[in-house]
């Protein structure tokens, strides 16, 4: 399978290999997603749909890997035990089955 691929709906596998030269709060090293309002319109409220991977989250410090689908529900994630290496190459894979 590639660096991503999709065994049935609603569900995704991301495999990634990297290194964070430096880690912020929230900045996302994969995301993908829509928003009900289309392109550069930031969704209000509950209308996103998204899944991200994040280096290092603003909540713990930790990689997280956290999915929404547009109206239902709040967001789900799944955090690591620490944040992306900044001098070690390493390997994330996230499930997501919505």
């Amino acid at each position: 399978m590639g660096p991503w691929s999709t065994r049935a709906s609603g569900q995704l596998t991301v495999e990634l290999w990297a290194r964070s030269a430096e880690n912020r709060n929230w900045a996302a090293l994969f995301s993908a997603g829509t928003s009900n309002g289309g392109e550069d319109q930031s969704p209000a409220g509950n209308e996103a749909d998204y899944i991200q991977v994040i280096p290092q989250n603003g909540a713990n410090g930790r990689i997280r890997a956290t999915a929404h689908r547009a109206n239902v529900g709040d967001e789900g994630f799944v955090d690591y035990s620490s944040a992306m290496s900044t001098s070690q190459t390493t390997q994330v894979v996230a499930v997501f089955d919505q």
